[in-house]
């Protein structure tokens, strides 16, 4: 419920300044407009519409120009907090109540508190991971695992912004896995923050990609690499620095003043015990707000699908999401508004809900070709839109989303369940009409600045793969051209001989706009 407050207009009224009128407004944001009930009527709101209409209206009957939402809050320890979701503002992550309840919420999720999020128990740990010790004050260490080795383990999703300054190579990692280990101050900003929120939430192992592969070993970043979507599905918790530009950023840091400026409130008293909430004038989140630098990173796509269980720290809040809860516990301002996770890290998120309850539904199996080729061509959409800094990990950093719909007991067996470049077999021709799109690829590691895309094809996948463009990719669907044709797999050929010149003659085309 939001309460709008308005300043009555000073044709009708004689002018007041202290003279208010209240509604009270129910509504939902849906797709491109605002529906909801306000002072005895429907109304709409467009996205583009500079005002709402009433039902039945062309125009608007009140003008909004002076409108003021009012939020409501309630601090953490309020009993009014169990129906409140709003947070009174805060701007510190690193408080005692906001952990406590960052670990608390952790501790039911793992022990069966939230319904529809299961806890399987300790994974095995991946080859490295760093053991950031008991401790606040000691070295960190490289821990070598071995075989077999189980554990709870945190998983970190960050943008690297460039050259890191410290990583693991071929001649460091005998220092880093010994007893002298790394120093805390040694490790970007990033990585310090990590350590202290895993350390906070009583983890004892980390994994961080700089420092868990072997930088300068082209075979052990090969195998790791493989192993990342495992490594991030089977990851206890996973933390998100969503609003961090690079690992020299940080994301426990103090932002700018105009985040936290001071507004009006006011507290009211809620019936008998209930508690009191806060009604303060709230702030709307600036535009593009949701393109958090960790949104714009390729490999964070699958990091946030995989996992388990998510803490993500943006700009403007703290937010922990698993399976079955999605909870704000900071609120860095008073902005409003539930923003759902896939909205602020992965839409793809959403898509692994719907997986997971179709199979419990349906049971195993259940995917035909169909839906996969509906839902790996929305999964491609919003990912290739994103940037890599290593322009080879194209592939790679989609394919633990991959092996996870390809192992998970999902597709029929009756499909052509091969999965080859970034398309499924089970969907061709389908996914093989795809076009550069023109839109402007999100910069990697967090940069706000948009690169235009290039036009020049990799050899690191077959032409005919999207995988071979460093753009975002547009699919056409079947359904709205008019063909007439056949294809067939030829098996027993190694797609990667040397490539060769082909030409072919046109003998016939039709043009037609598809959009």
């Amino acid at each position: 419920m939001v309460f709008y407050a308005r300043r009555r207009d000073a044709f009708t009224v004689k002018p007041d300044p202290e003279l208010m009128q209240t509604w009270v407004k129910f509504g939902a944001s849906q797709g491109l407009a605002d529906m909801g009930w306000l002072d005895g009527g429907f109304f709409r709101k467009t996205k583009w519409a500079s005002q709402p209409r009433r039902a039945g209206e062309y125009k608007p009957r009140q003008r909004w120009d002076h409108a003021i939402s009012l939020a409501v809050l309630a601090s953490p320890e309020d009993p009014a907090a169990v129906h409140i979701s709003e947070r009174l503002p805060a701007d510190n992550f690193m408080s005692d109540t906001v952990m406590d309840q960052a670990v608390k919420w952790i501790k039911d999720c793992l022990e069966g508190r939230h319904p529809g999020c299961v806890y399987s128990g300790k994974p095995l740990l991946p080859t490295r991971v760093i053991d950031v010790g008991l401790d606040a004050y000691s070295n960190v260490r490289l821990h070598i695992s071995s075989p077999e080795k189980r554990g709870d383990y945190v998983a970190l999703s960050y943008c690297w912004g460039g050259p890191q300054p410290v990583t693991t190579n071929t001649d460091n990692i005998i220092q880093f896995s010994g007893t002298e280990g790394i120093p805390i101050s040694a490790l970007p900003q990033t990585l310090q923050d990590a350590v202290l929120i895993t350390r906070r939430q009583g983890f004892r192992y980390l994994w961080v990609d700089a420092l868990c592969i072997i930088q300068d070993s082209w075979e052990d970043k090969a195998l790791e690499i493989q192993k990342m979507g495992t490594i991030y599905r089977q990851a206890t918790l996973t933390i998100a620095a969503a609003s961090s530009r690079s690992a020299t950023q940080g994301f426990l840091r103090s932002f700018a003043p105009e985040h936290m400026a001071s507004v009006p409130s006011c507290t009211v008293p809620l019936h008998k015990d209930k508690g009191t909430v806060v009604l303060a004038v709230a702030k709307v989140k600036p535009e593009g707000h949701l393109l958090e630098p960790l949104r714009m990173r390729g490999w964070c796509f699958q990091e946030s699908i995989l996992s388990q269980r998510l803490v993500i720290f943006s700009k403007f809040e703290l937010r922990l999401h698993c399976r079955a809860q999605n909870r704000k516990i900071l609120n860095l301002g008073n902005f409003i508004g539930e923003d759902e996770p896939n909205q602020l890290y992965s839409l793809g998120i959403r898509h692994v809900k719907e997986l997971e309850s179709k199979k419990a539904t349906e049971g195993e199996y259940w995917m035909d070709a169909e839906y996969l080729d509906r839902m790996w061509v929305n999964m491609l959409g919003d990912f290739t839109s994103r940037g890599l800094t290593d322009k080879n990990d194209r592939l790679h950093a989609v394919q633990g989303v991959a092996n996870i719909i390809s192992w998970s007991g999902h597709l029929r067996k009756d499909m052509d369940n091969r999965y080859l470049a970034g398309t499924w077999m089970a969907c061709l021709p389908q996914q093989l009409l795809w076009s550069r799109s023109n839109i402007p690829t999100l910069s990697p590691d967090g940069e706000y600045k948009k690169r235009m895309p290039s036009e020049t094809r990799s050899d690191r996948a077959p032409s005919w793969s999207w995988g071979c463009l460093d753009c975002p990719i547009v699919f056409h669907s079947l359904s709205r051209l008019e063909y007439e044709g056949s294809f067939s797999v030829v098996d027993g050929v190694d797609a990667r001989q040397p490539m060769l010149d082909v030409e072919c003659e046109v003998v016939g085309y039709a043009v037609r706009r598809v959009n």
